[in-house]
């Protein structure tokens, strides 16, 4: 690092400086000046917390700001013409060292991506419609206590055709749904009005509230489909609780259907599964449907 820089506490004076850098950099950029002013960051520098710069011949080069309030990284920012010099990582340095000098135990840091991010998602979207009978098997394998290697890594948890492993089954075929369709479904919320909640304030969980809130109708869509999947679904169900085949109402309908002479039953197994679906379905559409306070532009 260069031993010119020099590192201090923002001052009044800083302000325009900061926001100018805040505009230039190319990650996590802000396209409507609006939503950050020079009040804004006035406020979270002088009321909310503390602000630090980084300077070379009266220059700023980066600058980071803590928020004590809500007990987060506010702005840790380095203009994009002197990044990779240790700015950052210095600035974020002296801001958690005062931070916690204040008495706070932890700190949330918002990121727009992470690492490895699509290679997740594509995990996700391809457990949309995994095969049961496939994922049923899957699991058998890394249940089963007796093979030539020793057993599955499940083994031990001795779950194989028991309700545990009916409930294993379950979860991982409707976690897919719920997480990919919840994504699709906050990604379609307005940036805008994200970076307006920022702006303001939200931080973390409230932020997170917010996109959900918002994105209410897609993901209830998706909790719809999970409970669909989670309770249709018999082939994982039948290989990994063979000895349990009416351990739900799909797998004792096609248990019932397959074993002969028990048809109305295996019918009415189905009926049954198809009213509760229809009732829990009609349900979460009345609270998806619910009207809701729009978020709407105002002049001032």
């Amino acid at each position: 690092m260069d031993e010119r820089l020099e590192f201090r506490e923002a001052v009044q004076g800083d302000i325009e400086k900061l926001m100018s850098i805040r505009f230039a950099v190319k990650e996590n950029a802000l396209n409507n000046r609006s939503l950050v002013t020079e009040q804004i960051c006035r406020d979270f520098i002088f009321n909310r917390g503390k602000g630090w710069v980084c300077e070379l011949n009266d220059e700023v080069l980066g600058f980071a700001i803590a928020d004590l309030k809500d007990e987060n990284i506010w702005a840790l920012f380095v203009h994009p013409e002197h990044e990779g010099k240790g700015i950052g990582k210095a600035l974020h340095q002296i801001m958690m060292d005062w931070y916690f000098d204040q008495g706070k135990k932890w700190v949330w840091l918002g990121t727009a991506r992470f690492r490895g991010r699509r290679a997740v998602l594509s995990g996700f979207n391809a457990g949309l419609r995994v095969p049961p009978i496939a994922l049923g098997h899957t699991l058998w394998l890394l249940m089963w206590p007796d093979s030539r290697w020793g057993g599955g890594p499940l083994a031990g948890l001795g779950w194989i055709y028991t309700l545990n492993a009916v409930i294993l089954a379950q979860t991982l075929l409707a976690f897919p749904i719920v997480v990919a369709l919840t994504v699709a479904a906050v990604q379609a919320v307005p940036r805008g009005l994200l970076d307006q909640a920022a702006a303001l304030g939200a931080r973390g969980p409230r932020l997170g509230v917010l996109a959900l809130r918002e994105a209410r109708t897609g993901v209830l869509a998706a909790l719809i489909a999970a409970l669909g999947t989670a309770t249709a679904s018999v082939g994982a169900v039948v290989v990994v609780g063979t000895s349990l085949g009416t351990a739900t109402l799909a797998s004792a309908a096609l248990t019932s259907w397959n074993a002969g002479g028990a048809d109305a039953r295996a019918v009415a197994y189905g009926l049954v599964l198809l009213g509760l679906f229809l009732v829990l379905a009609a349900c979460l559409t009345i609270v998806q449907q619910q009207r809701r306070t729009r978020w709407l532009p105002v002049r001032s």
